[in-house]
């Protein structure tokens, strides 16, 4: 087959929204450009190498942009085009997505490294390397470039089948670009961070969650589609909220539950510029969805989009959204479907959200079966989550779905548990990590010395009067639950206390008067025997669910495409 020229270097001052050399990363200057973009041509089969890497030696230090998007290489190739791109020491983005269709990934790898090693002297701020099959095996290869490219500001690896072990070495790798970077006096700011559909689970999560917590920079991140379960997702949303210029969040189709819901409305709560917010098909439930809902009552004036869809979330977590979303002055997009509010909620959230030119979402509303109501209530993970930190909930976790108990209101007690303690993430020592740096800033909210979030350091005996529920007016709580032996005050420990209150079953407020010393706040739900009553605790959802529609475990979401992120195509990770 004879071989075509491609593209010569196009150099223009300026670049048309829309046009042949358009870019979604308008913020970076794109002229001088080398571009074979979209040719779906095999390289060498259809174009000789020698042609591309002349041409990219051609531009040298005054290209800006190579675009090898949509064509296929193959080792040689990139042998040639690594060699060129040595001398492009100016070169700010490198698009080379979709880019290895038809090739073994014994191939592929290797390949990615021969360009890595190119783009080592140059002025990098956006990396593209989405839809290849980087597998843990080409994250190796492509580290050393990440450890070392301190201009980067953007970072696209969507679909490329990492995994945990390739997640967690991407994650390093940014770890250790930010100490390169640190000890050679200059700064990493990571602005952008697209890693979608790539299966990070829980390794690859936690040493990402690592990195970010680190950075401190992020404007942007999409973790979508990456098997992220609770406990791993509360990490990760925690490093979220220690980017506080963060404006893009999507880490739909995850497992985040009530543990990452918790950690998510921290990140709603701090990062104030959030302009759009995708926590879609994550299983947030009633009592996720009701976390979330309290933060978005503060001032996000910037929010446009928000998409909460296939959550499950119950009748009372719509109305909290409807009185919180509605005051949002910029906010053009909400997308509820596929929740359990009912008919009339759903009707109610139409008629409130609508209007305006507001897109308002809400099909495929229906009601929760009975049985759908034990699995929320009996779920293993969220009731594990409420023994041990149900004290950081913003309501009382008491009541049961559909019983019509939960609090609508803020809780009194301030939920600390996050505040100051980023440091501790960043070492990778950390372990198990949250319940640790929960408890370290819990301590003052519950007298304990020593970190300890149920006063084990507080004194052994209380100075209030005996019988007396209160000391300055202070609150008790049965500490059964908790794995405590006694009742404890915010401040100070209550002497043998009995394990259960006499106030109502349920009650999340209590009364001030308490009869012989027994504590007014009831346990049951927050660990007791009895909180999982209502049926066995329901797994961890599968990737694919044979749960009926509109159900959350169901993931009604067709696969996400990856045009938004440069790539041209939504293709498997085994691409090759």
């Amino acid at each position: 087959m004879g071989t075509k020229s491609p593209k010569k270097i196009v150099d223009m001052t300026a670049v048309e929204e829309g046009g042949p050399h358009w870019s979604p990363y308008a913020r970076v200057a794109l002229a001088p450009i080398f571009s074979i973009k979209g040719d779906q041509k095999k390289v060498p089969e259809d174009v000789s190498p020698t042609e591309i890497s002349d041409a990219i030696a051609e531009g040298g230090p005054s290209l800006r942009t190579v675009e090898l998007s949509g064509n296929t290489f193959d080792l040689d190739s990139c042998e040639h085009i690594g060699k060129a791109l040595q001398n492009c020491t100016h070169l700010e983005l490198f698009l080379c997505d979709d880019a290895f269709t038809g090739r073994q990934k014994t191939m592929i790898h290797p390949a990615l490294g021969l360009l890595a090693a190119g783009l080592l002297h140059c002025k990098l701020t956006v990396l593209d390397l989405s839809d290849n099959a980087v597998n843990p095996t080409g994250a190796e290869h492509i580290s050393p470039l990440l450890t070392q490219c301190f201009t980067l500001k953007e970072l696209y690896l969507n679909n490329t089948g990492v995994g945990p072990a390739g997640g967690k070495i991407i994650g390093e790798a940014l770890s250790k670009a930010c100490e390169n970077a640190n000890a050679a006096g200059r700064t990493y700011a990571l602005e952008r961070f697209i890693l979608g559909r790539s299966r990070l689970e829980v390794d690859g999560a936690e040493a990402l969650a690592i990195a970010f917590t680190t950075m401190k920079s992020l404007v942007e991140i999409r973790v979508f589609q990456n098997g992220i379960p609770a406990a791993a997702a509360e990490k990760l949303a925690l490093s979220f909220a220690a980017n506080p210029n963060l404006e893009i969040v999507d880490i739909s189709d995850n497992r985040l539950k009530l543990q990452g819901s918790l950690a998510m409305a921290q990140v709603i709560k701090r990062c104030k510029n959030l302009r759009r917010l995708n926590l879609s098909d994550n299983l947030l439930r009633h009592r996720g969805g009701l976390e979330v809902a309290h933060a978005l009552s503060g001032f996000l004036t910037k929010l446009e989009f928000i998409d909460l869809s296939g959550n499950e979330l119950t009748p009372e977590v719509g109305r909290s959204l409807l009185r919180h979303l509605k005051s949002k002055p910029n906010l053009a997009t909400v997308k509820l479907g596929e929740n359990a509010f009912g008919e009339d909620v759903a009707e109610q959230l139409g008629a409130g959200l609508g209007g305006d030119g507001r897109e308002i979402d809400v099909e495929g509303a229906f009601d929760l079966e009975e049985n759908e109501l034990k699995e929320q209530n009996a779920d293993k993970d969220d009731l594990a989550f409420i023994a041990a930190r149900g004290d950081e909930l913003s309501y009382d976790p008491n009541g049961m779905v559909g019983g019509g108990s939960q609090s609508s209101t803020q809780s009194s007690t301030p939920s600390s548990a996050f505040g100051g303690g980023f440091a501790a993430l960043a070492k990778k020592g950390s372990g198990g990590g949250f319940a640790k740096l929960a408890n370290a800033n819990n301590a003052k909210a519950f007298g304990g010395a020593k970190g300890s979030p149920f006063g084990n350091d507080a004194p052994a005996k209380s100075d209030a009067s005996s019988g007396s529920a209160t000391e300055s007016a202070k609150p008790t709580f049965a500490s059964k639950g908790f794995g405590g032996a006694k009742s404890t005050t915010f401040g100070k420990a209550v002497a043998d206390a009995p394990a259960k209150s006499d106030g109502p079953s349920g009650s999340a407020t209590g009364s001030a008067n308490t009869t012989e010393g027994k504590p007014t706040f009831a346990t049951k739900g927050l660990g007791g025997a009895k909180a999982s009553s209502f049926g066995k605790a329901a797994t961890g959802a599968p990737a694919k669910s044979d749960a009926p529609p509109g159900s959350a475990m169901e993931s009604p979401k067709p696969t996400f495409t990856t045009k938004g992120f440069g790539g041209a195509k939504a293709s498997p990770f085994g691409k090759a």
